[in-house]
């Protein structure tokens, strides 16, 4: 908590901040690719950040015939101009169908660099808890913000961290740099007219705020001859919620209760029409990434490999596995144990398939972060094992991927679960984000009719959580990002009924009555999303005096939305039926709808 006086301190010195940016730095100088003749590459240095279109051309080479420059996975010739902003990771290969394959010690080895034309941004803003006469807040955005690229001056000086400023006006002067030498110069002038305590300083960075839609989405349907399905009864209304039948609806794969039925009918996940609807409907709703359930079932696997991803790398969208670490490694009943040797052998050996190959984290269509492939991983709060195994298996994802010629491995932990996180377990597995896939807890719900807003008591409640992860970050730790998970139907946010989801877990008692949608905007921007995006330089000590800067880790955050289709937790926004009597929560295409307005 903070107290009034340092309350005051945030209002009063926002902006003076004085740089500790020691983490970005430049990558080593020299030849793009370095290896055996064959495989230099003029025109661009390793880890280089340009501010202006390049041209790479191959050295011409006797000793690899065939050799063409491939940029980011896309085979490019012998030469080629790139103009586009972006990050781009080029090789070079030698093709052609009279040559066999080269053995991986003559391979070249890949690497990366970036181009960007734009300066970074600088603004400065009054939030309204900063009171009027205080310096005001200053933000700077970049991708690609240089090491020392920001000096912060007060009528023409530095100022050292902590440093009063005297009442009256004053010019606050902002230089901004980036890696590619673009520069911004801002200035604000502004009427200092009160004075508190001793003065925090901080600034805060921002990385550009893409904002990503992810849905998780399952591809285990095997159309209707999974089970028997019997179609429920329509529900008693308003009462509360009848049990289940045993074997009904929760016991089978498909179980639209309480009258939800997906408007496809019990389809076939391996049907490649019934995929190719599903994916154009995400995209005429907003969504940007499909996060596909990866359990390691043979079927289900051939769906992913042969159906899935072929008809995501003909549309405009991107893909990551969301690996189901629950039903993969402990047999649907975790927790999951890395004492088990099998277990880790398991474990390592999945993420190195997955590095090694051209159907995940080679396809050019797999969302990457800074040449980083993004997993979700489910349920990361479920490990256990000692410090050394726990440690060293996750180092050892992280190899996968770099051994596979990626940059690292953009972890992203499914940790944060009402109030039990463990914050030591998070640092030993080293995400670089966090997230909770389900925290919608019965026990915490609220009854519709009480004073309390349920859906606002959850936000409330996962602000905290996001609020404590970031505390918990040691100096030293790098910095997590914080990519919120949300839902529709659950919390049957926006929606003009109760829906009760999850075998009734949360019936009428606990139901979302929401016509505008306006707690689903309250959820977004209290449990997290801000946060998200922004990666703040956070603490300041308590003495005022002394500044800790963190670096933003990417400039892309994600909002995940359990789920697509989850028919079997009833979570899913797929279309649904239209109403009818059978089907009194026929909400058609309202989940998606909503979903489209509110994350854009």
């Amino acid at each position: 908590m903070v107290d009034s006086c340092r309350t005051a301190q945030r209002a009063l010195f926002l902006s003076m901040i004085f740089l500790a940016l020691g983490s970005f730095s430049a990558f080593g100088q020299g030849e793009t690719v370095q290896g055996d003749e064959g495989c230099r590459i003029r025109g661009v240095e390793r880890g280089e950040v340009y501010s202006r279109p390049v041209t790479l051309e191959l050295e011409a080479s006797l000793n690899r015939p065939g050799a063409q420059i491939f940029v980011n996975g896309q085979a490019a010739g012998s030469r080629i101009r790139i103009e586009e902003e972006g990050d781009y990771t080029v090789e070079v290969r030698s093709v052609g169908p009279l040559l066999a394959p080269e053995p991986s010690s003559r391979r070249c080895p890949p690497t990366t660099f970036s181009v960007d034309t734009t300066p970074p941004r600088v603004a400065f803003s009054r939030p309204d808890w900063i009171p009027p006469g205080a310096i005001p807040r200053v933000e700077v955005e970049d991708a690609y913000l240089a090491a020392e690229g920001v000096k912060v001056l007060l009528d023409g000086e530095p100022r050292d961290p902590g440093a009063a400023v005297g009442l009256g006006e004053h010019v606050l002067e902002v230089v901004a740099e980036d890696r590619a030498g673009n520069v911004t110069v801002a200035r604000e002038r502004f009427e200092q007219t009160a004075l508190a305590c001793k003065p925090e300083s901080w600034l805060e960075y921002r990385t550009p705020t893409t904002l990503l839609s992810a849905v998780h989405y399952f591809p285990w349907y095997p159309g209707s001859g999974e089970c028997s399905y019997v179609a429920p009864p329509p529900p008693p209304a308003p009462q509360e919620p009848t049990p289940s039948p045993a074997g009904q609806w929760c016991g089978c794969i498909w179980h639209p209760k309480g009258g939800l039925r997906p408007a496809r009918g019990f389809y076939d996940s391996g049907s490649p029409a019934v995929v190719q609807a599903q994916l154009d409907q995400m995209i005429a709703h907003g969504i940007d990434v499909v996060s596909i359930e990866w359990t390691g079932n043979p079927s289900v696997t051939s769906n992913i490999v042969n159906v899935v991803i072929p008809a995501i790398a003909s549309r405009n969208l991107k893909f990551v596995l969301l690996y189901d670490s629950s039903i993969r490694l402990a047999a649907g009943n975790p927790p999951v144990n890395l004492n088990n040797s099998v277990t880790r052998s398991k474990l390592i050996g999945d993420f190195q398939a997955f590095a090694s190959s051209a159907s995940y984290f080679k396809h050019p269509k797999y969302l990457k972060f800074g040449n980083e492939p993004v997993i979700y991983v489910f349920i990361t709060r479920a490990y256990t094992g000692s410090t050394a195994n726990l440690t060293n298996t996750f180092d050892a994802l992280r190899q996968a991927a770099i051994d596979n010629g990626f940059s690292g491995l953009y972890l992203v932990a499914d940790h944060l679960f009402w109030d039990t996180p463990d914050w030591n377990l998070m640092r030993l597995t080293h995400p670089r984000a966090m997230t909770s896939f389900a925290p919608v807890n019965p026990d915490q719900g609220v009854p519709q009719g009480s004073s309390g807003r349920p859906i606002r008591t959850w936000a409330n409640k996962m602000a905290t959580l996001y609020q404590n992860s970031r505390n918990a970050q040691t100096v030293s730790d790098p910095l997590v990002d914080l990519t919120p998970g949300v839902f529709i139907q659950w919390n049957n946010i926006g929606l003009d009924t109760d829906l009760n989801p999850f075998c009734n877990w949360d019936g009428p008692q606990y139901g979302w009555n929401l016509v505008d949608g306006t707690d689903w905007t309250y959820m977004l921007q209290t449990a997290g999303l801000n946060q998200a995006r922004v990666a703040e330089i956070h603490l300041l000590k308590p003495n005022c005096g002394e500044t800790v800067i963190r670096n933003p880790s990417n400039g892309t955050s994600i909002v995940w939305t359990y789920s697509y289709n989850e028919w079997y937790e009833g979570s899913g926004v797929e279309e649904l039926t239209s109403r009818m009597p059978a089907y009194p929560y026929g909400f058609g295409l309202q989940p998606l709808q909503l979903l489209k307005q509110k994350l854009p």
